[in-house]
């Protein structure tokens, strides 16, 4: 992960990713909060900044995480029906499913309150190979590549953490339609959510 502040070029501690195998880990700079003698005892495991969604992460104001990773994913007992990939056919069955994703992940600090992130597969490679029990027309194996999941959030900061009460704070999730007519890959139609958390050290 790479951590880029605008206010200050002395380095600091990188932030524990959330996912498996990360492609890069590097320092640039950093150190946007208090050092952790002169934070209250309920910051000190983390800081000041706003929580993200990738895990144990947090952003300061004015500050730019850039964290390029790469997933991994295979699904031995991946359950389908055929309506769902292009063929006839309601009943389930169980394939298998190899993923793997080239990933960026892009987090800035807008203010004290409010954070903006973006993560996309920036390259995204699907492998099914379907049930031999399937009888439907769809092809015994198959693959799709290309663009995959890109999503962003908005997050805010409803009150700060005290020692007394939890930090609130809530979150919207819009991810892109850039895949209408891939099966395996990308997402097909517009998703979203809203989603609230309460955070106390």
């Amino acid at each position: 992960m790479c951590v880029i502040d605008s206010r200050s070029r002395r380095s600091s501690p990188s932030l524990l990713a959330r996912r498996l195998l990360p492609a890069l880990a590097i320092l640039l700079a950093g150190a946007t909060t208090l050092p952790a003698a002169e934070l209250p005892p309920y910051l000190a495991d983390r800081g000041t900044g706003i929580p993200m969604s990738q895990f144990g992460t947090y952003v300061e104001p004015e500050q730019l995480l850039v964290y390029p990773f790469y997933e991994y994913t295979r699904t031995p007992r991946f359950e389908y029906h055929p309506s769902e990939l292009g063929a006839v056919g309601e009943k389930d069955f169980l394939g298998r499913l190899v993923e793997r994703e080239s990933l960026l992940y892009l987090a800035y600090g807008i203010s004290p309150r409010l954070a903006i992130e973006l993560e996309g597969a920036l390259h995204a490679s699907t492998t099914f190979e379907k049930s031999p029990d399937d009888p439907s027309t769809l092809p015994a194996r198959f693959s799709e590549s290309g663009l995959g999941d890109v999503e962003g959030q908005l997050r805010w900061r409803w009150r700060e953490e005290t020692d007394r009460r939890p930090e609130l704070y809530s979150f919207l999730e819009v991810v892109l339609p850039l895949q209408r007519d891939k099966m395996l890959i990308g997402t097909q139609d517009w998703e979203g959510s809203l989603g609230f958390g309460a955070l106390k050290g």
